[in-house]
């Protein structure tokens, strides 16, 4: 089965509990099904990231947000 996982930030490095546990949760769920991660940046990307998620997903989606970005959405959902 292909399962698409979602998530606000990237799953590495594993300093936080819910980086650790989506971490882990992925590598666990890969053993039997297609992962396919689609996570949110809004920082510097940790250079081993890409390399440590890649053998637990068939694809890797990496979207980066910036700053700016966020505030604007922020605003505007405001005032809409």
């Amino acid at each position: 089965m292909k399962i698409l996982v979602l998530l606000s930030r990237v799953p590495y490095p594993l300093e936080k509990g819910d980086k650790l546990r989506a971490f882990h949760q992925i590598k666990r769920l890969s053993e039997h099904h297609e992962i396919v991660l689609c996570c949110l940046n809004d920082g510097k990307l940790h250079k081993d990231a890409v390399e440590k998620l890649k053998p637990y997903c068939c694809e890797l989606k990496i979207i980066p947000l910036n700053k700016i970005s966020i505030l604007l959405n922020v605003i505007a959902g405001i005032f809409s």
